[in-house]
């Protein structure tokens, strides 16, 4: 009995560095999940990340030939993208991507080579923030950026640009939704047809197609 009372009284056990990041991670892809288009699951997702991190504000930016194109803004479903700010985003990212590498300001390395001219016209267009910018890229090749401002007495740690670094990991699925969304009218109704099909008839989706079966039953029943 006493054994049982001292493992009630005892504190839950807490998640490692490791899990507790992991659980992060999970939630952010689940809000993402949860936008049915990609300006939603954009916004969703750097909204999450903006207050998981404690940060003023998160952007999201995809190449547009040679320049990022910022595409989303932490609590913004609709910006502006010709404003001095969401431009002066874009150039940070623009920065990182140049270098193909993460860029922190200010910077946590002493004499770091790393160019931060952009950044810091970021950091003092809010106040003196820090910022942090990580490319995003798939197979090597870049494809876009992910750009964080949090306060200033806030820097970035190298724990939070690691969980920063893995979150960007993981936009591809993102990428992907907003192609199929820029695909013309007949090829996306055309992939929706056939996924619907693959539900139906593809063996691995049994749960789908009895389900359908069930609702063909009843019809006919009634």
């Amino acid at each position: 009995i006493e054994l049982r009372l001292v493992r009630e009284a005892a504190p839950p056990p807490t998640l490692s560095a490791d899990a507790a990041r992991t659980a992060r991670l999970l939630d952010l892809l689940a809000a993402c999940l949860e936008g049915k288009t990609f300006r939603a699951a954009a916004t969703n997702l750097v909204t999450e990340l903006s207050v998981a991190l404690n940060c003023e504000r998160a952007s999201l930016g995809f190449l547009k030939g040679k320049d990022a194109e910022v595409v989303a803004v932490s609590n913004s479903a609709h910006f502006d993208s010709r404003t001095e700010l969401v431009d002066t985003i874009g150039l940070a990212m623009d920065e990182a991507l140049d270098q193909k590498t993460t860029l922190v300001y200010p910077s946590p390395i002493a004499n770091s080579v790393a160019i931060l001219d952009r950044h810091a016209r970021l950091s003092a267009a809010h106040r003196g923030a820090a910022v942090c910018t990580v490319p995003l890229s798939q197979d090597g090749t870049a494809f876009g950026a992910l750009t964080v401002e949090r306060p200033g007495d806030l820097p970035f740690e190298s724990d939070t640009v690691a969980f920063l670094e893995a979150v960007a990991a993981t936009l591809v699925p993102v990428r992907e939704l907003k192609r199929r969304e820029e695909r013309p009218g007949p090829v996306r109704l055309q992939d929706s047809l056939q996924a619907e099909a693959e539900k139906l008839f593809g063996p691995e989706h049994f749960a789908f197609k009895a389900s359908v079966a069930v609702l063909v039953g009843v019809v006919l029943f009634f």
